[in-house]
């Protein structure tokens, strides 16, 4: 098929696409409606070198830091950590499951995202996962140091608050693939028809040569004479000339 046919197809076939488009929309919007929704809320944490003393101080902290960042991110979204941040509806295991902790690429910054079904709920716990972290963290990194520090320190960037709008599920981006899907159905339910009609039609149709001619029947042979004398020849017919002989 080329693209005429192509564009005889959408226009004999339209129904079938619209038909199947509002399907697929109408499928994506019940999807929707009957998906719980989840919330994301975000609490932002920063890991740093306790009181340098000098420039080189302040860079080798930064350093070490960064390299101790994946190791402070496990820690946090770890059952011991959340246990002082669990509530009695939610458990330091299920508290687990819900959060996730992401460093960010070359700093010792954590985001600390706590996905829940109610915002408001996603927003405490991810302020008690940070203050747990906070509290808890640099006693486990290292002991005190001259001046009865602690060597590392985290500090809370920025507190969680409750979103106004669902991580999971996204409707504009489930109605986009729910009607792309309803579309194609569509164009292939339509082409295929056009397809088959294309075929019928061939088929009933007679070749560009036209019919075959019939054969001309074959000339009927002469029989010999019961008295085995052969037929006279136009020559020797009544009333005709007879041949001269040489």
């Amino acid at each position: 098929m080329d693209l005429r046919d192509l564009r005889r197809a959408a226009v004999r076939g339209w129904w079938w696409i619209v038909g199947c488009t509002l399907v697929g929309a109408g499928a994506g919007l019940a999807y929707v409606e009957v998906t719980p929704a989840q919330y994301d809320a975000t609490a932002t944490v920063v890991l740093l070198a306790n009181g340098p003393q000098s420039i080189p101080d302040a860079q080798s902290g930064a350093s070490t830091t960064i390299q101790l960042s994946e190791t402070v991110a496990t820690i946090i979204d770890s059952p011991s950590l959340l246990e002082s941040a669990a509530t009695d509806e939610v458990t330091a295991q299920h508290l687990v499951d819900m959060t996730t902790v992401t460093p960010r690429t070359l700093t010792s910054t954590l985001d600390i995202v706590v996905r829940a079904d109610d915002p408001q709920l996603s927003a405490t716990l991810a302020n008690a996962a940070a203050a747990a972290a906070r509290d808890e963290i640099p006693q486990l990194l290292g002991g005190t140091g001259e001046d009865g520090d602690l060597p590392l320190t985290i500090e809370i960037l920025a507190a969680a608050s409750a979103p106004d709008t669902p991580a999971f599920p996204l409707t504009k981006g489930v109605l986009v693939i729910t009607t792309s899907l309803g579309v194609a159905i569509g164009i292939t339910v339509a082409v295929a028809l056009e397809a088959r009609r294309h075929g019928r039609e061939q088929r009933s149709a007679p070749t560009s040569a036209g019919p075959e001619p019939k054969p001309e029947p074959k000339p009927r042979a002469r029989r010999a004479p019961k008295n085995g004398r052969a037929s006279a020849t136009p020559a020797e017919e009544p009333g005709g000339d007879k041949p001269h002989s040489p």
